[in-house]
Parts: structure tokens; sequence; C-alpha cells
């Protein structure tokens, strides 16, 4: 994924929604991933599963997302997942 600018554009978009969306209803990265660019979602989702969560499961949501979970934890999830993206992309800027 080195220095693929597409990529770092894409995980920027999601990064943007997930800041600008509400903690209490929150999709999964992989669902963000799919509405900024569907035709990429395979290729990155599988290269971030494999480089930042190989133990997790592609099936499953890494943080809390519904309504089903206490309000501190849909915060700290939204905060989990934009420091994730944040990494991401900080690995892409730099050549990974």
């Amino acid at each position: 994924m080195k220095y693929d600018i597409q990529a770092l554009q894409i995980f920027q978009e999601v990064l943007e929604s997930i800041k600008e969306g509400d903690s209490y209803c929150q999709v999964g990265i992989c669902r963000e991933l799919q509405y900024a660019d569907a035709s990429r979602l395979f290729e990155l989702q599988t290269w971030m599963h494999g480089k930042y969560m190989p133990d997790k499961g592609l099936g499953i949501y890494w943080w809390p997302v519904d309504e089903g979970h206490e309000d501190e934890e849909l915060e700290q999830a939204q905060k989990d997942r934009i420091a994730f993206l944040e990494r991401i992309i900080e690995d892409l800027m730099c050549g990974e």
C-alpha cells in the first residue's frame, strides 16, 4: 500500500465521516470504507485487517457500534476508531 494516494484519500474520507458522526449511531469502519469507495473495499479491508488486526475476524465489529452499549462505551469506541484511522493515515503518509 506504499504511497497509495487514493487509499490515503479514502481513509481520510472515512475518518472525517466518523468524526462528524454521532457516537450513538455508528457503523463499522468497513461499512464506512464501502460508502467511501465500494470498488476498493475488499482490497483496503483485507490490507487493514492483515496489517493492524490479524487476530480479529473480518465479519465482526472491532468496536461497539449501536445503542446496545453504554453511552461511554460508544463515545470511547468512536475515539478509538478515530485514533486507529489516524494511525493508518500516518503510516500511509510515511510510506507504510
